[in-house]
């Protein structure tokens, strides 16, 4: 590479203002890169323009016989400006050449950045530079955003053992401010606002949520001793989907998905999570997602710790028409027909309960969703004792139309037989069914 090329870039990176670092948290903004984290496949991330440059800048000095003096003399001024971007694009740019010389401040910022390699792809280029950087006896000076930005990508690579420069000094940086941003750095987006708004800014809220993401244990334990909140909001926004949840519905919801998601429910209710959960993540969204997963120990505790059967809202759509005084429904795979068949035809004979009041939770997914009550989630007939159960605990046993539905074309005719004998049912109920199969059959 030509001296002059060289000379080009630093001239133009000297040009540039330093982007706002509030773009780093990117596997936290986007729930699809954050379970690729690890891999390093960053598909929705994107790169500064100093980032790139630094890149270049770091081939063109591999290729080069330059003396070294000379080197730090042309590096060292932006790494100052840059120091961020240094640490993201060139860890070993950092370390070889501009540590030594840089401000305990400007050492803290590029080291924060330079935790952004921790996963899969860049694990063994980077982590060498790391820890030589962490062991060395230069002081380094983490402010609230990089003691935050180091601490997260430390909880997500669960080194935070092994690097706790940044979070041994939590009681100076934990109760900072960082602005909340979509996964692309813009906190102006009005697709997104609404839903970052409400989410927590402080920034050892930040690092538990890290925790709970990536289902750390210890790291959410010391971040709950550190003070952090325990009910805060977790959104998940997903590439065709999102869903607003705390961080106790989080951990529940993940249970099959993410690592230690029944310790993480619990570590949270130890740590002072509500159990009937939060107005963003909706009431007693957790007991029904522990119903949900089967994790009938856990639903307990939530019911002895004050959650309920109630919450949640009436599935949207779901409104009997004035006019025709028919049942409209409107949710993923449910049929109006059918629907207003069981209605009709089954309300008679079987009690059924107002679906426009029923509660219910909504489960998002790139169709739009499902939206789910307490009671259909224990519908079928090897929960029967579960059904009692929690029948005890005071579970409705009303079903709607739409349990209803489900529970016939399941063709599990053992929790039919059971639900239609305790809702004390006559003949003409199952004589019903059959007429629905029939009718329906193709």
């Amino acid at each position: 590479m030509a001296a002059d090329s060289l000379a080009a870039l630093l001239n133009e990176l000297s040009t540039l203002e330093p982007p706002k670092r509030n773009g780093w948290f990117r596997w936290m903004h986007h729930e699809f890169a954050g379970r690729n984290w690890r891999s390093g496949n960053f598909i929705f991330s994107w790169e500064p323009a100093a980032v790139d440059l630094w890149k270049r800048i770091d081939d063109c000095l591999n290729a080069s016989t330059m003396d070294p003096c000379e080197i730090s003399r042309l590096i060292i001024p932006l790494a100052e400006k840059h120091p961020h971007s240094l640490g993201w694009a060139s860890p070993r740019l950092l370390s070889k050449v501009a540590w030594n010389h840089l401000k305990p401040s400007s050492r803290g910022i590029a080291f924060a950045a330079a935790t952004q390699g921790l996963n899969d792809y860049l694990w063994e280029k980077v982590l060498p530079f790391l820890k030589q950087m962490h062991e060395s006896e230069l002081e380094i000076d983490f402010d609230s955003e990089a003691a935050t930005e180091a601490t997260c990508n430390l909880i997500a690579s669960n080194l935070l053992d092994e690097f706790s420069t940044p979070f041994d000094s939590i009681s100076n940086w934990g109760d900072a401010q960082i602005e909340r941003l979509d996964y692309r750095g813009n906190a102006e987006d009005p697709d997104w606002k609404d839903d970052l708004a409400p989410l927590s800014r402080l920034s050892i809220d930040r690092c538990l949520e890290g925790a709970v993401r990536m289902g750390n244990i210890s790291a959410a334990q010391r971040c709950l001793a550190a003070g952090a909140n325990p009910d805060i909001g977790v959104w998940k926004l997903e590439r065709s989907c999102n869903e607003r949840l705390s961080a106790l519905g989080y951990a529940l919801e993940s249970i099959g998905e993410r690592p230690a998601g029944a310790e993480m429910a619990e570590t949270l209710l130890d740590g002072g999570a509500n159990a009937r959960g939060t107005e963003y993540g909706g009431y007693n969204k957790p007991l029904f997602l522990a119903l949900y997963k089967k994790q009938w120990n856990l639903a307990d505790r939530l019911l002895d710790e004050g959650a309920g059967f109630d919450g949640g809202s009436p599935a949207p759509g779901q409104a009997k028409s004035k006019r025709e005084n028919r049942w409209l429904y409107f949710d993923y795979e449910l049929s109006r027909d059918k629907l207003n068949w069981i209605h009709e035809n089954m309300g008679p004979v079987v009690t059924l309960c107002d679906i426009g009041q029923q509660v219910c939770f909504h489960s998002a997914h790139g169709h739009g969703g499902n939206h789910y009550s307490f009671l259909s989630v224990l519908l079928s007939g090897d929960q029967i004792p579960r059904l009692e159960h929690f029948e005890e605990r005071g579970l409705p046993l009303t079903p709607s139309a739409v349990d209803l539905m489900k529970l016939i074309q399941s063709g599990d005719d053992t929790m039919l037989t059971y639900l239609f004998k305790r809702l004390e049912a006559g003949p003409a109920a199952a004589e019903k069914v059959s007429e629905f199969r029939n009718l329906f059959s193709g």
